[in-house]
């Protein structure tokens, strides 16, 4: 079963015109996950904008929810994550490289595979580059612990080609 959301209705196949609240986890009647990043912005009484606190994790998830799909076309990924990715860049003010984002570069590139239960592994033709979770089919996960190795660690240069004119699309 397939289920979506949007930011009026979440659905399913046997529930296409919305899932009732009492059958939700109660954290999503709040607005949880990738949802409740999509809000705009709130402002305090002085005018000072107040962030999520940590956008990044809902998208962490989301791409980790996608890697464990296991969908046929791999060539696909940043296709179907741009909309998402789009979404996201608003929010968080920043550049979008090949699945990752600019200003948390070294946090982005903090993922591993698990080929416990699915082996992962690169493929032909080329995806994105090595760096990025896109470049390989199976499950991945993320960790953000940068702040042990900060010091250690210096992106001197990140730039990606686009391949066609969705700047979220294939690379």
């Amino acid at each position: 079963q397939i289920f979506w959301e949007c930011r009026q209705l979440e659905a399913c196949e046997t529930l296409p015109q919305g899932i009732p609240s009492d059958l939700m986890v109660a954290g999503d009647r709040e607005g949880s996950g990738f949802k409740r990043w999509m809000q705009p912005i709130e402002r305090s009484s002085n005018g000072v904008e107040i962030a999520p606190d940590r956008p990044l994790d809902s998208w962490d998830h989301v791409v980790e929810v996608y890697m464990r799909s296991q969908l046929t076309n791999g060539e696909d990924k940043f296709i179907a994550l741009s909309g998402m990715a789009k979404k996201m860049q608003v929010v968080l003010k920043d550049e979008y490289l090949a699945g990752l984002w600019r200003r948390t570069l070294v946090d982005g590139m903090l993922w591993w595979t698990d080929d416990t239960d699915t082996p992962s592994r690169r493929y032909s033709p080329y995806r994105g580059p090595s760096w990025s979770w896109a470049s390989i089919d199976g499950p991945i996960f993320h960790t953000t612990s940068s702040d042990l190795y900060g010091d250690f660690v210096e992106i001197l240069e990140a730039a990606v080609q686009i391949h066609g004119k969705d700047p979220m699309g294939q690379v």
